[in-house]
């Protein structure tokens, strides 16, 4: 075999291998755009969730540290802070219901613990902050 004829078998297996190389790019594209439609590509949300636990214990935390909250409030105050502590540290494989349905509930009871203790308008303004955080996960 002389060098040009090497040379050409050399540029045709260069080019099959591109063509073949940029073939399975635009496949394994496809593929991955095909699963990011069906929801197979969604992140999971966890970090978010936990962002959001981490805010509404702040929220309870600048209640507590109020000197007009009665001490009973408090230590009720810190067993949600507590709980939220908790489900923040919640598996992270867990559901997105399933981080929605545990923080909703701790929230209810934190909202109807502040509108017995008198605190309406505290309950508002904090429903109103946490629902506008929620809303962005």
């Amino acid at each position: 075999m002389d060098s040009s004829n090497l040379f050409m078998m050399l540029a045709a297996v260069i080019l099959v291998s591109s063509l073949i190389y940029f073939n399975i790019n635009k496949i394994s594209d496809e593929i991955d755009e095909q699963e990011s439609k069906k929801g197979f590509g969604k992140q999971n949300k966890s970090a978010e969730f936990e962002h959001f636990c981490d805010l509404a214990i702040r929220e309870i935390e600048l209640i507590t540290d109020d000197e007009n909250t009665a001490e009973s409030l408090k230590e009720s105050l810190g067993d949600f802070s507590r709980e939220l502590r908790h489900i923040a540290k919640m598996n992270t494989n867990s559901s997105e219901q399933v981080w929605s349905q545990k923080i909703a509930d701790v929230l209810i009871r934190l909202d109807s613990l502040l509108r017995s203790q008198g605190k309406d308008m505290l309950a508002d303004a904090l429903q109103h902050k946490l629902k506008s955080e929620f809303s962005k996960i």
